[in-house]
């Protein structure tokens, strides 16, 4: 269904009167948009990511960390990020979670409550 739509944005009419050359050609150009967008939403996301990391580590230089400090500190959330994938009892969760949140600044909290939101 997805596909015809997608064909029909490049024929028009009905299908019953579309060639099996003009229907190839236009699933070719069909999927070659799907798969553009595609690149570029991950391109996009992966630029979200890395502008995540660059806005965290001016943030870890602002407080004056060394970068052996700072390579400390990302290894120590790896390991929390592990510890937390083993939590299997949703209080723990929940609880843990409140301690970050109130620990952690207001702009941090609001950004992430509205990247999961979304």
């Amino acid at each position: 269904d997805e596909a015809i739509a997608g064909m029909r944005k490049h024929l028009g009419g009905d299908i019953g009167y579309w060639s099996e050359e003009e229907a190839r050609n236009a699933y070719v150009i069909w999927k070659a948009q799907l798969l553009e967008e595609k690149r570029r939403r991950q391109e996009e996301e992966l630029r979200r990511q890395e502008e995540e990391i660059r806005r965290q580590q001016a943030n870890d230089m602002r407080t004056e960390y060394t970068a052996l400090e700072i390579d400390k500190l990302n290894q120590r959330k790896a390991a929390a990020i592990a510890k937390v994938k083993q939590i299997k009892d949703a209080d723990i969760a929940k609880a843990i979670l409140e301690k970050i949140i109130e620990k952690t600044n207001n702009s941090l909290v609001i950004s992430l409550i509205n990247e999961y939101d979304a």
